[in-house]
């Protein structure tokens, strides 16, 4: 902005990839993400003479004729985008997967894992046709509840048990765990799957000294 009341007239945007971007529509929408908010802070007092980019490192690309049978590669490119785009919005650590690990307690068994959209890591383990459906949602920290005959209470609030899964699901550990903490270190847990009334599902464990807690639901 050559005629600018601002000092600052000439501005500076450095913008860095987590995937590569191979569509220039695509990146335009992050250039409008960042853009956006800097104006909204900072607005512009006078017409703009000029925009100038300059790329300052690229990677390879294996250039190839698309599949006509499969459109796995623009998918591939598409999950790219939005994962940039999610990033430029809510910042670099606020964006990541969900990697699996080994431990039995499901709280405990993923952890975060920042990369490019369905990167394979070759540290990760593949245990997801060994164990049964999982809750959507955990909680952060498994919620004690009471259960009566017919209902329970969560939070202080009554729930009527719809149906009550007789299937069980136990994970239990070694004598060398050791564990001491009643939900912390246990290893010894009875999961249920749950119907409330009005078709909710919720995962319940129990545990050796039968208390109840609430695992998560199912979306």
């Amino acid at each position: 902005e050559k005629i600018s009341i601002r000092n600052d007239h000439v501005r500076d945007f450095e913008f860095n990839f987590f995937a590569p971007q191979g569509s220039t529509k695509s990146t335009l929408r992050i250039f409008q993400e960042r853009l956006s908010r800097e104006f909204q802070k900072n607005p512009i007092f006078s017409p703009i003479e000029l925009i100038e980019t300059k790329v300052i490192k690229s990677v390879q690309f294996e250039g190839a004729q698309k599949n006509l049978f499969n459109n796995q590669e623009e998918k591939n490119e598409e999950l790219n985008s939005l994962h940039n785009q999610l990033v430029e919005i809510l910042g670099p650590d606020n964006v990541y997967q969900a990697e699996l690990v080994a431990d039995r307690r499901p709280e405990k068994s993923w952890k975060k894992f920042v990369g490019i959209p369905h990167e394979v890591n070759k540290n990760s383990i593949s245990i997801s046709d060994e164990i049964p459906e999982r809750a959507t949602y955990l909680c952060r920290y498994p919620l004690k509840i009471e259960v009566t005959a017919g209902f329970v209470y969560i939070k202080k609030q009554k729930y009527r048990i719809q149906h009550w899964n007789s299937d069980v699901e136990r994970i239990t550990g070694g004598w060398f765990e050791k564990p001491q903490d009643e939900i912390l270190n246990t290893y010894d847990r009875n999961y249920y799957v749950v119907e409330l009334a009005g078709g909710q599902k919720v995962s319940v464990f129990e545990t050796p000294s039968k208390q109840y807690y609430i695992h998560g639901y199912y979306g």
